[in-house]
């Protein structure tokens, strides 16, 4: 498998839809690889910078 990669800087993103396109495509395609939902991604070393999906039911516990 090939996927496009992104050229922008990511570490500023604080909302999963603030992704790439590029990006979220390619953590689409890990969770189908891996059969398992991708739903929490870091973007930098900050505890903001963890991104929760909005597709995933247990994310409510947590934000």
């Amino acid at each position: 498998i090939e996927l496009d990669g992104w050229q922008e800087d990511i570490s500023s993103a604080r909302k999963w839809h603030h992704l790439p396109p590029e990006a979220r495509l390619y953590l689409s395609t890990i969770s189908e690889i891996i059969g398992c939902q991708v739903s929490i991604v870091s973007v930098g070393p900050e505890r903001d910078s963890t991104l929760f999906s909005s597709n995933a039911s247990f994310v409510k516990n947590f934000v």
